[in-house]
């Protein structure tokens, strides 16, 4: 365990807490350890090893950056696009993600945060920089999906939407992994921590 600071006050943190646990969402040991740390130390003035800061600062670390809204797919530069999908799935409704698109010769290369909107909307949106996907990298958010539709979605990818790569992470869960190994065989890798890929 090693010490960080957030918010003045000295946390536990495991390095690597999630590296083992591949269900992404299941990191609640490490969160209830934090959160007992918070409550001990709310029951003190001032632990003996936190300091509060002479000076808070207020603003932004990058002053002269421009921040853009992006409610469209656009192109960042030559290549690489960002792609904005809105998810009208319960639980998520109204959260707006981004998947990173990158166009390479065997197809587009998604890079998906969470998927919420669910991958297949992601997909659909992103045909119109390319129909050919030569992978999918990231979480496919299908921790707590039944595993009927866990399968239907892997040979959706597969078979329909010709997806010819899978590198699922974090929090598309267990069964997702099992579902998306056995549809895809060798064309699958679990995107852990220091996983690579070689693009095309």
């Amino acid at each position: 365990m090693r010490p960080v600071s957030w918010l003045g006050i000295a946390l536990a943190c495991a390095a690597g807490c999630g590296q083992e646990d591949r269900g992404g969402h299941r990191l609640g040991r490490h969160h209830r350890r934090v959160a007992l740390h918070l409550e001990q130390a709310a029951k003190h003035d001032r632990c003996s090893h936190c300091q509060s800061p002479e000076v808070i600062r207020h603003g932004s670390p990058w002053p002269d950056a421009k921040f853009v809204w992006v409610k469209d797919t656009i192109e960042v530069t030559p290549g690489l696009f960002l792609i904005p999908v809105v998810s009208d799935v319960s639980g998520t409704r109204e959260l707006r993600e981004i998947t990173v698109a990158l166009r390479t010769e065997g197809g587009l290369v998604l890079i998906a945060g969470c998927s919420h909107p669910g991958i297949e909307k992601i997909l659909e949106a992103s045909r119109t920089v390319e129909e050919r996907v030569w992978c999918i990298f990231g979480g496919l958010h299908l921790v707590l999906t039944k595993e009927p539709e866990v399968q239907r979605i892997a040979r959706a990818l597969r078979d329909q939407w010709r997806v010819e790569r899978i590198a699922p992470g974090h929090c598309t869960g267990e069964p997702g992994f099992a579902a998306l190994q056995e549809v895809f065989g060798e064309n699958y890798l679990f995107a852990g921590l220091g996983e690579s890929v070689r693009l095309p």
